[in-house]
């Protein structure tokens, strides 16, 4: 046991008469442990058999082996992991000084995409549910196109969230299966290059910095007027060929912080032809809130990220709940929404608020996770369900590995 000799040299050197009985063999998704040791992503699949070796009719030793499926390749792979993230509001929607959009948004440790990419003669998915993989295979498409690539791509979502919860599933799948694409292909091209090839990032430009950078990010929002890159209130899913906007703002987001998530078991937020009424209907928002909300950003938000105030960034989040856009989202919400995020900040929070058009709830905290957990939870009991939960910011953007 304390000697690096392999099992069969051992049974050789004292001639020990033996037979291996498999016991099982299956395919495991690897846990932390196992990321560090083999130097994958979590939940990447591991080949895992167990067997005794059998001696005089009596089991001698029993053994349990796991190794990366990685390690026995039979072609090129290029595995993505990406973080998801939260979207704390959108900045200007008046639009009345020539810009628009804007946005606020941190990345996140949980939940997240893993999914890997390989060569095929048709472009096909596997994994997940249906809207992934339609989401997949249409990034996959414009990728192929936008780098003039023969042939398919055969995509495996190993790990994913819910769609059109707040959370930017769709952007983090995009942006993973064009970046695969080009790792492929052998070309290297900039995430903002990605996202408009695949579509993503015309209103906001939180997510595509989530995939690029990680940690607290702030956009700069897009021309706005006849002539200019927009010429109307329109969700990202409506804006198809607008660049993603610049982030005029980047920081680490404190890695002693928490976030605590709470989606609760309601419809989907808003989508599709559904968002792009409430944006046509909503907009312009009154231009006092939207400077009212540049100044939370700009004197509060900013400084409480720089300084590590918790109090002061957390004033700022609870405010902007009230102001421009936000509070048009938050209005669409079902009356029970708002109710949870009180409870949240009662439970110890310095801020909570809604996620893009929800229904999920985030909380920051520096302490008392559990507290705020549990309230989080027994509130989604007594309100129909759904799921809570803890994540660590992520200051650092997508990773990808090529086996």
């Amino acid at each position: 046991m304390r000697a690096d000799i392999p099992i069969g040299k051992i049974l050789a050197a004292h001639r020990i008469e033996a037979r291996r009985e498999i016991l099982d063999a299956r395919v495991i998704p690897a846990g932390a442990e196992h990321a560090g040791i083999f130097g994958v992503f979590r939940d990447e699949p591991l080949l895992s058999r167990r067997y005794q070796i059998i001696h005089r009719g009596e089991p001698l030793i029993s053994i349990e082996e796991q190794f990366p499926y990685h390690a026995f390749p039979d072609e090129r792979r290029v595995i993505v992991e990406t973080p998801s993230r939260i979207h704390l509001g959108l900045i200007d929607m008046h639009g009345g000084i020539g810009r628009v959009d804007g946005g606020i948004g941190i990345s996140l440790a949980e939940p997240g995409i893993l999914l890997e990419v390989s060569r095929a003669r048709e472009t096909v998915a596997r994994g997940s549910d249906g809207d992934a993989r339609e989401t997949a295979v249409r990034a996959a498409s414009r990728a192929l196109a936008g780098i003039r690539a023969a042939g398919g791509v055969e995509i495996v979502l190993r790990r994913t969230y819910p769609s059109h919860v707040g959370l930017g599933r769709g952007s983090q799948i995009a942006l993973a299966v064009a970046r695969g694409i080009c790792e492929l292909h052998g070309r290297s091209l900039p995430v903002r290059e990605l996202a408009r090839m695949v579509g993503r990032g015309g209103t906001s430009g939180i997510g595509t910095a989530a995939f690029e950078l990680g940690g607290f990010i702030v956009d700069g929002g897009h021309a706005f007027g006849p002539g200019a890159e927009k010429d109307g209130f329109r969700p990202s899913s409506a804006s198809d060929g607008v660049r993603p906007a610049p982030v005029i703002a980047r920081h680490d987001f404190p890695a002693d912080w928490r976030i605590v998530l709470a989606t609760p078991r309601l419809p989907a937020g808003a989508s599709g032809a559904r968002e792009s009424e409430i944006f046509r209907g909503a907009c312009p928002v009154p231009l006092g809130e939207v400077r009212e909300t540049c100044h939370e950003v700009l004197m509060r938000m900013l400084p409480g990220i720089v300084e590590h105030d918790l109090d002061l960034f957390g004033r700022a989040v609870n405010r902007i709940q009230d102001l421009g856009f936000k509070r048009v989202e938050i209005g669409l919400q079902p009356a029970a929404l708002p109710l949870l995020m009180e409870e949240m900040r009662q439970a110890g929070a310095a801020c909570a608020g809604l996620s893009s058009f929800g229904p999920t709830v985030y909380a920051v905290i520096d302490s008392d996770a559990p507290a705020v957990l549990r309230a989080a939870g027994a509130f989604l009991k007594d309100h129909g369900g759904g799921e809570a939960w803890v994540s660590a910011p992520r200051n650092t953007g997508a990773a990808v590995r090529v086996s």
